[in-house]
């Protein structure tokens, strides 16, 4: 059994909780089963009292603050009892001690305020069974406890007669990030961990609504137990409902904006020496021609290109004595969370091919690979996973969703599964959607993290790509699934 007494500005209000185990009983002849949770309050309701209960000859509080009395309190089934209450309360009212709204005395004998938080929430780090429990604190302390955090006043919401700046917040990406957002009123206690916001920016947050306005408006949607807020508890739902929205929308907004990494102008073109020959000095980036001992003149040049894309061309032209320049565009090289390089698997002299291989010249083999076909899909049963594959996975165009995706086996596959995941800082694995997938300008079949194609060549970069569903930059594993 718990009592709780409150003195506030409204006065004193007190009411009693108490759980009973539920047991069959008879009423009127009738069976039923008693009711697991008693209230002592007024006329027998939930309703407060409005007095103080004055267990054994107290005296009533005269300063604001709440008395909680726990009736038959075994301390012997509760280890460091004391310190289980102060990591609670820690949790719960983490902002409540930073504004100093808070102070609490425990056992007569620990006073706890914002000054102790440091050593409990240091407890918390080093302790994974608490840290299991109370994961999101040491996050949520880094962002106050950082010099440097940042602070964003709630800006544009006059429609539901909220003034700009009546709430803030509080976000960092330093220490203990946790991917999410503390959501506290102006009293400071805990309401929620606003989450999946992203699962690839690095962030913590706290956000603060100390407005008499938004805090009229979330106390009512706040629900008896303190850790939500719903438009169902609205008089006005579908209003309440777009003004949660609208509140969260400027919560993720906030943060994909301030953290998201920003792209440069110009990007190095990684990777390209993967396609460029061993003797890189027998070679003249200034437009010099070598011949080879095949009298062929060629030319490499690295053309920058200042597109959306922000990608840097190899382009070998090939200059043949008494014939015409035909220049063969060798991919593209981008920047994102993951490098890397492209060409197009195509030769540049001489070559012939039958069946699926494409042939080492100037054209395709005549009969490759049919990416429209999806009739090797019914062999998955037999695909093993391909360990001896390089991938690279190059940003194209993030904002539209668009990623190169360059494979190389070692050895020839057939019946190939390409498995997408996302890989965030933590190193955790999300799936990602795929929204259209081609190779070779022929569009490919897609599973909802899946590119089938019948087969990828031994020896040789070959591009495919990849629209996904989503806008944020990614960076992107690869598992290959195939026969041999």
């Amino acid at each position: 059994m718990v009592l709780y007494s409150t003195l506030a500005d409204e006065g004193i209000q007190s009411i009693g909780v108490m759980k009973f185990v539920s047991y069959k009983d008879k009423l009127n002849g009738e069976t039923i089963i008693t009711q697991g949770t008693g209230y002592y309050g007024k006329n027998g309701s939930k309703e407060p009292i409005s007095k103080d209960f004055g267990l054994g000859g107290e005296i009533s509080r005269t300063e604001k603050g709440t008395d909680i009395y726990i009736i038959g309190f075994n301390r012997d089934l509760i280890e460091n009892w004391t310190k289980e209450i102060t990591y609670s309360l820690a949790n719960n009212f983490l902002f409540s001690f930073y504004t100093n709204k808070l102070e609490v005395i425990i056992d007569n004998k620990v006073k706890l305020n914002y000054s102790k938080m440091n050593k409990i929430v240091e407890e918390i780090r080093n302790d994974k069974k608490l840290l299991r429990k109370y994961e999101y604190l040491p996050g949520y302390y880094d962002v106050l406890q950082d010099e440097d955090h940042k602070e964003f006043n709630l800006t544009g919401f006059k429609e539901y007669g909220i003034k700009d700046g009546e709430a803030i917040l509080y976000t960092s990406n330093k220490g203990d990030v946790n991917r999410r957002v503390l959501m506290t009123r102006n009293a400071g206690m805990k309401i929620k961990d606003l989450n999946r916001i992203s699962s690839i920016i690095k962030f913590s947050g706290i956000f603060y609504a100390h407005g008499k306005n938004i805090n009229g408006i979330l106390k009512q949607l706040e629900n008896p137990n303190h850790n939500d807020w719903s438009k169902d508890r609205s008089e006005t739902p579908k209003k309440d409902g777009r003004f949660l929205k609208d509140m969260n929308r400027f919560i993720k907004e906030t943060i994909k904006d301030t953290y998201t990494e920003k792209v440069a102008d110009e990007v190095d073109a990684y990777g390209v020496s993967d396609f460029l020959p061993e003797d890189i000095n027998s070679i003249r980036l200034s437009n010099k021609k070598v011949k080879d001992k095949c009298h062929k003149k060629v030319a490499i040049e690295i053309e920058k290109i200042n597109t959306k894309s922000k990608v840097a061309r190899v382009r070998e032209n090939n200059h043949i004595t008494g014939g015409d320049d035909k220049g063969v565009t060798k991919g593209g090289v981008g920047q994102g969370d993951s490098f890397g390089t492209a060409y197009d698997g195509r030769g540049h002299r001489g070559g012939s091919s039958t069946g699926n291989n494409f042939g080492y010249g100037d054209r395709p083999g005549e009969n490759g690979p049919n990416d429209n076909d999806d009739m090797f899909i019914k062999n998955r049963n037999s695909q093993k996973k391909i360990t001896n594959v390089k991938y690279r996975c190059i940003e194209v165009d993030h904002q539209n969703g668009m990623y190169r995706l360059m494979v190389k086996p070692d050895k020839s596959l057939s019946n190939v599964r390409i498995d997408l995941d996302v890989i965030g800082d933590s190193g955790k694995k999300d799936t990602v959607q795929i929204i259209k997938a081609t190779y070779r300008g022929k569009q490919l079949n897609i599973g909802y993290s899946n590119v089938y194609i019948q087969s990828l060549l031994a020896g040789s970069w070959q591009p495919i790509m990849i629209k996904l569903n989503g806008n944020t930059r990614l960076k992107l594993e690869v598992e290959i699934y195939a026969n041999i």
